[in-house]
């Protein structure tokens, strides 16, 4: 299993070539566990993705059959270090890179995301979910259990060693992560 995230903003365009970061599984937190924050940086800070989980094989799948590829989604918490650059190399390596939320069946409906005293609603065509997976599947085979990470949402919010960051999708509680 490969986590990959686009490194695009919400409504901006899928590029080709992607720049893309790849997250090892190793990274990624296991439901209910707590994040615990690296020593390698001084401050942390998260950002929130809409995730989909990729439902059968595919390599070189077209924007158009995109949708049979995947069949769930879900949010996605990934914690970045400040004061590193962007394009760090390390961002998916660490421990506790990202945590996953509860995976609910995908739609072609708008969802609504809150978290904290924000809500925010998104349609399926600012995610350009179907051509992030085609764009991936271009340079990658894309396997069941994959996760993909179209964008980043407008959300970045720093954390502290006992916060509890909770965000709902779609009405229905999604993530909990506790900060540790």
């Amino acid at each position: 299993m490969k986590a990959i995230a686009l490194r695009r903003h919400l409504a901006q365009p899928v590029v080709i070539p992607p720049a893309v970061d790849v997250i090892v599984d190793s990274a990624i937190v296991l439901p209910g566990r707590p994040l615990f924050l690296p020593d390698c940086a001084p401050g942390w800070t998260v950002r929130l993705y809409v995730a989909v989980r990729v439902s059968r094989l595919g390599k070189g799948v077209s924007a158009k059959f995109a949708p049979r590829y995947y069949d769930s989604l879900t949010l996605a918490l990934r914690l970045m270090p400040q004061g590193w650059p962007e394009t760090g190399g390390l961002d998916g390596l660490f421990d506790n890179a990202l945590a996953l939320g509860q995976w609910l069946p995908a739609t072609e409906d708008p969802i609504t995301i809150a978290y904290g005293n924000t809500s925010l609603t998104i349609t399926p065509a600012e995610l350009l979910t179907d051509e992030a997976v085609a764009t991936v599947s271009t340079y990658a085979t894309i396997k069941q259990g994959d996760v993909i990470m179209p964008c980043s949402l407008p959300v970045q919010l720093s954390v502290a060693l006992g916060d509890t960051v909770a965000c709902t999708l779609n009405g229905s509680p999604c993530l909990t992560v506790r900060i540790r």
